[in-house]
């Protein structure tokens, strides 16, 4: 097959195109309205919407569903006619039920509402047809039920307990180059004729393909396959090559729930190989409703393995019959409390010995103890390379503001033996840097450095990656040298930002009347001595506590656990660093105390220690415990990359 150049990727939506898409899914809410009182829906039926339709289908779904097809075949009837504006015709006739008497012109009623006009002359082309995935996502929040004065739309809770949110098209393209970009470069398939053997022969499958994202992106990646094998073919090429973009849609599959988000994919699938081939509008592609975690019936649908997973699966607390349907496919992450380890399973159990996948996760994947099973049992015993890049939600974050989450996007290999796990570090970035984000991407081979309780580690560098392996292996622990009932506290705050808060004395707090108040938010750990505890803190006041949250942590909270896990004891580094270490420890707090930041919450003022005040103390630290461990280099490594991630005070302590 013809060796491409990897394409540019598209920039993530900007401010015009979620306006633009904002509008559409707008004026699709009025048409929705206007069709489901065309309807003419049994208003006193079951339609309705109760208590419970909100998440997994029920009355007010079927209306809903009814409404949103209706609306997909009057666009199809729209992008099938072309760039000609609709016209009334005396036999469209509105969906019935079995036995229903049907109602001609409905259509011409449809016509007369001034949403639909609007809507149904809009130009039909390729962004159009990319426009209703993101309406259609955008607007699952929001449900028609019927009601006795008229169908209205409801706020619900199916968006987020279904996990459907329009996923950024630099990060769709990102897990298509790097599922499918492999399977149409394999040197295997290089000479024309194989190449479009291999080609026909692929099977892409988005497990709960929503309005079709991730399969849009697919449709374009196969269509230029296609393309350039018709180019090396010349006039031998086969007829079916004059439209590459239809014969891409042979190739896909698509998996989901909601009867309208596969309608709506179907539609824009369609709709954008008609614009790619500059034809008509071509047979549906293969979508299969239902639930993935079904599995012998989604096998059965999709006629044996696929060759690429991609997708986002959702995140959401299973329902009771979702947990049936996993225990009978026997799916092995049942005790997650959450829906995507179970799809992440079952991807990867349609998936080719020879296959790759690509799927957006939450980062809790890395470190949750609800997730053990599926890192450990499952992806650990998968035999494949995973690859895992994690993204910050500050300064900004993959998705919209809306969906405030730390996420990792995973790939999986081909089977090959062993697992190998290879991570990038939290990446964080500006709106501005997110164009280059993902070229910019470094995975270090962390698979040595897989930690027994707390996780598969982020790290920046192959070089942190060997060292975190080789102090773990060492069996030294912080936590070795507490006591539960220890006289000497050492306090740390529960979050981190810049720093790791610790302490011997905690900060001030003031209550709205100015009298002294309480500390929230801070646990501690006891020690034997004073000494042992000042010198805990300098140990963990500096980078060395703070590169152990980043590579093990959540990207927020500081957990006792995580604390306790990191790799050095003080009381086995040698005596005269042992007291180095406590010096500098009281010269830490002394000089703590009096650089007080106050930030108001709950109408308390919530003091905290200003660290950065202490840099120039914690860097003399630093080096103290590094020189004594060796790893001089690791402590320069790590100060580079907190330097360019977290601030240049990191570089020059003050």
């Amino acid at each position: 097959m013809p060796t491409r150049l990897r394409p540019r990727r598209p920039p993530s939506l900007d401010r015009a195109e979620r306006a633009a898409a904002r509008a559409l899914a707008a004026d699709v809410d009025r048409a929705r309205l206007a069709i489901a009182a065309d309807l003419g829906v049994d208003l006193g039926a079951d339609l309705g919407a109760r208590p419970g339709d909100e998440g997994r289908g029920g009355g007010g779904d079927d209306l809903d569903a009814r409404v949103t097809q209706t609306l997909v075949g009057l666009w199809t009837e729209r992008f099938a006619a072309g760039a000609s504006p609709p016209t009334a015709d005396p036999n469209c006739q509105r969906p019935t039920d079995a036995g229903d008497e049907q109602e001609p012109n409905t259509r011409v009623r449809h016509l007369r509402a001034t949403a639909l006009t609007a809507l149904l002359e809009r130009p039909c082309d390729a962004a159009l047809a990319r426009r209703l995935v993101q309406a259609h996502e955008l607007g699952c929040a929001r449900r028609v039920v019927a009601r006795p004065d008229g169908p209205v739309l409801v706020e619900t809770a199916a968006r987020r307990s279904r996990g459907v949110y329009y996923t950024p098209e630099d990060v769709v393209a990102y897990i298509i180059d790097e599922t499918l970009g492999p399977l149409l470069r394999s040197p295997a398939v290089r000479e024309p004729r194989a190449a479009l053997a291999a080609l026909r022969a692929l099977r892409v499958l988005d497990p709960a393909c929503g309005g079709g994202a991730f399969l849009l992106g697919a449709l374009t990646r196969l269509a230029a396959a296609y393309r350039d094998v018709a180019r090396a073919l010349g006039p031998d090429a086969p007829p079916e090559l004059a439209r590459p973009a239809t014969l891409a849609l042979t190739n896909l599959r698509g998996v989901d729930l909601d009867p309208g988000a596969l309608a709506v994919c179907g539609l824009a699938l369609r709709a954008t190989a008609a614009a790619l081939d500059g034809g008509p509008l071509p047979p549906a592609p293969s979508l299969h409703r239902g639930d993935l975690l079904a599995l012998d019936e989604v096998r059965a649908a999709l006629g044996g393995p696929v060759d690429a997973v991609v997708g986002n699966p959702p995140y959401a607390r299973p329902a009771p019959d979702q947990l049936a349907l996993a225990r009978t496919a026997g799916l092995r992450a049942l005790d997650a409390g959450d829906v995507y380890p179970l799809f992440v399973e079952a991807s990867l159990a349609l998936l080719r010995p020879a296959g790759r996948a690509g799927l957006i996760v939450p980062l809790s994947l890395l470190f949750s103890r609800a997730t053990r099973t599926l890192r450990d049992a499952v992806l650990g015993a998968a035999g494949r390379e995973l690859r895992v890049a994690s993204f910050d939600r500050i300064p900004s974050g993959l998705f919209e503001a809306e969906v405030r989450t730390r996420t990792s996007i995973l790939l999986a290999g081909p089977r090959q033996g062993t697992t190998r796990w290879r991570t990038t570090p939290l990446v964080r970035f500006t709106a501005r840097e997110r164009p280059g984000v993902f070229e910019r991407l470094t995975f270090a081979d962390v698979t040595a450095a897989v930690h027994p309780t707390l996780g598969v580690p982020r790290v920046a560098s192959p070089l942190q990656a060997e060292w975190l392996a080789r102090l773990v292996a060492r069996g030294e622990r912080l936590g070795d040298a507490t006591t539960p009932d220890g006289p000497a506290r050492l306090h740390f705050k529960h979050n981190c930002y810049a720093f790791a808060v610790v302490c011997a004395a905690l900060p001030p707090a003031f209550d709205a009347a100015g009298a002294p108040a309480a500390q929230t938010k801070y646990s501690s750990l006891g020690f034997a001595t004073v000494a042992e505890r000042d010198a805990a803190l300098a140990c963990t006041a500096g980078a060395w506590l703070f590169w152990w949250w980043l590579a093990l942590g959540d990207g927020f909270d500081v957990t006792a656990a995580l604390v306790q896990a990191l790799p050095v004891d003080p009381r086995r580094l040698p005596a005269d660093v042992r007291a180095a270490l406590a010096r500098l420890g009281r010269r830490i707090q002394a000089r703590a105390a009096r650089h007080v930041a106050y930030k108001k919450n709950s109408g308390k003022r919530v003091g905290t220690f200003d660290l950065r005040a202490c840099l120039d103390l914690t860097a003399e630290a630093d080096l103290l415990v590094a020189r004594a461990l060796g790893a001089e280099d690791l402590l320069a490594d790590v100060r580079a990359t907190l330097a360019r991630t977290h601030g240049t005070a990191w570089r020059r302590p003050r």
